[in-house]
């Protein structure tokens, strides 16, 4: 069994200045993008074959960021033959191994530099090779791809030696953007006011209120340094500590301190007291001086970390799980999905499956490395090799669009619509809109139904639509469906995505077993991906 992702993403080069530090490898100007220095590994995980089950009570023992937690659980279950108290205890140990293996990479992923550079070497570590979006694809060798745009943005996939445009392809699509707090790039970034050292930021995406308040916040992101060859590098950083906080005013002071705070003057984090100089610090944390540093792409974030709880472990805690959770399950899926291709295997595979996962959805996608870019029609057109297979390949493939939608929240049980309230550790969620926010028609609600019902096991599909008195929120699915840089013509986009609780808030919540579904949802539409296999 593989080690599971590292539970931080720092890699040094400087051990006592313990730093996490990414640069090209092979040399290269970061403007043709770079390989990074992590290397994460996630288990192995084996499909469960539970049947019947009784009273099992079984040890685990996490380690999360220097958490050591052990605990007993106890399922009571109908009485069955030790076969099945093994598969069940198997299945168990799956979710939980899959929980894991997602609490860890969340805490090495602060920002969506990190999280596609972690995908990314999850990918060279399964044998995944990089093609370059600036060169052009000529007689693509059979195999399994990835192309990254400024390490925000990838796309990943498998494409058997026997496939032609006429088979078609199945993608699932996914954001890795999540709200945030980013540092004001440009200007003076702090300022001192009544002794206090205080730092320039902007919201990004979402309203800037009092969910931000009294969070311990750290900052994570990019930095472009002028390297000692003179070409241009990106580093990570992280300061895995708080580095400042947005205080909230006392109640003792009436109603000024309840009122909605100023999201310019009221809203600014306090980072000290003046005596540690912000462009030192960033260029120390990056290993370089601070004359090397060229720009910064930073984001404050909440350092509690990812972890998982509830009085019965069943749940998991954490930051960004918008959308840093379907993504994460389309990964899992498509690399546990390509173990099985040898050179021999992948001659005879007809398949092209894979994985999209886009930046900036959050601010609307119309980015070079946001869902409006083309970056997958770019794949798409270079691989079928001409404008009429690239139309033959488009009208002939399936897009999953998935990103999270709302658990029912029990506190608020009757802002939603009856039978349309998704719970945790259930499984999938198809999104339908009447308006079209979200891509599920009907086809799409039956290849969803399908596909739940006979190629996945231990899950059900769950639906929900918004109440006419409330507003919908929207998908890279209609931006997929784009006549200009989208897959327009496409046999089918459907927007399923997981549950979760509290969205785009500082903290949400999911399911213990909601990343095993995902990966199990998404590892059965690779697996049936020819376009007779699912017959809506």
């Amino acid at each position: 069994m593989a080690k599971p992702y590292p539970a931080t993403t720092s890699t040094t080069t400087n051990k006592a200045m313990d730093k996490f530090v990414v640069v090209d490898p092979s040399g290269e100007d970061i403007l043709s993008d770079i390989t990074p220095d992590i290397t994460p590994e996630c288990s192995d995980h084996d499909s469960p074959d539970a049947t019947d089950t009784e009273v099992v009570e079984s040890q685990y023992h996490l380690d999360v960021s220097g958490i050591h937690k052990s605990f007993t659980s106890q399922m009571a279950l109908p009485r069955a033959s030790q076969e099945s108290i093994d598969s069940i205890e198997h299945d168990h140990d799956r979710y939980r191994t899959y929980a894991d293996d997602y609490v860890k990479f969340m805490n090495a992923s602060p920002t969506t530099y990190h999280t596609i550079t972690n995908f990314e070497n999850r990918l060279i570590d399964a044998g995944f090779s990089r093609i370059k979006h600036n060169q052009r694809i000529q007689n693509l060798e059979p195999g399994k791809w990835y192309d990254i745009r400024d390490s925000l943005s990838i796309v990943a996939f498998i494409i058997g030696k026997q496939w032609t445009p006429a088979k078609g392809s199945l993608f699932v699509g996914t954001h890795v953007d999540a709200v945030s707090v980013k540092v004001n790039p440009r200007g003076p970034h702090t300022n001192t006011k009544d002794g206090y050292q205080r730092l320039a930021v902007a919201p990004y995406s979402s309203e800037f209120d009092h969910r931000y308040l009294n969070r311990d916040l750290g900052v994570a992101g990019s930095v472009l340094v002028r390297g000692s060859d003179n070409k241009v590098e990106r580093r990570l950083i992280d300061s895995k500590r708080p580095i400042g906080t947005i205080p909230k005013l006392a109640e003792h002071f009436g109603d000024v301190a309840d009122k909605p705070y100023n999201p310019q003057t009221k809203m600014v984090p306090i980072v000290g007291l003046g005596k540690q100089n912000w462009d030192d610090f960033i260029s120390d944390l990056a290993g370089v001086q601070p004359k090397q540093v060229l720009v910064a792409d930073l984001d404050l974030y909440d350092v509690q970390p990812a972890i998982i709880g509830g009085l019965d472990d069943s749940m998991i805690f954490s930051s960004a799980l918008d959308d840093r959770l379907c993504s994460f399950a389309a990964i899992e899926a498509l690399v546990e999905f390509s173990k099985q291709f040898s050179q021999e295997e992948i001659a005879e595979y007809d398949g092209f499956v894979g994985t999209y996962c886009a930046n900036h959805e959050e601010i609307g996608s119309g980015s070079r490395t946001g869902a409006k870019s083309g970056q997958l029609r770019d794949i798409f057109e270079s691989v079928a090799g001409s404008p009429a297979a690239s139309a033959q390949l488009m009208a002939n493939t399936i897009v999953i669009s998935s990103d999270v939608t709302h658990a029912v929240n029990p506190n608020y049980s009757a802002v939603y619509l009856d039978g349309h309230k998704p719970t945790i550790n259930t499984g999938p969620t198809i999104k339908i809109d009447s308006n079209m926010h979200v891509l599920s028609d009907s086809p799409g609600w039956l290849y969803a139904q399908t596909l739940v019902d006979q190629y996945t096991e231990g899950m059900e599909l769950q639906v929900f639509h918004i109440r006419n008195d409330s507003r919908s929120g929207g998908t890279i699915g209609p931006i997929m469906s784009n006549s200009l840089r989208g897959i327009n013509g496409a046999r089918l986009i459907v927007d399923i995505g997981l549950p979760i609780l509290a969205m785009h808030s500082i903290r949400s919540v999911c399911g213990v077993k909601d990343i095993a579904m995902g990966v199990d949802l998404f590892k059965a539409a690779f697996e049936h991906q020819a376009v007779n296999d699912i017959e809506f």
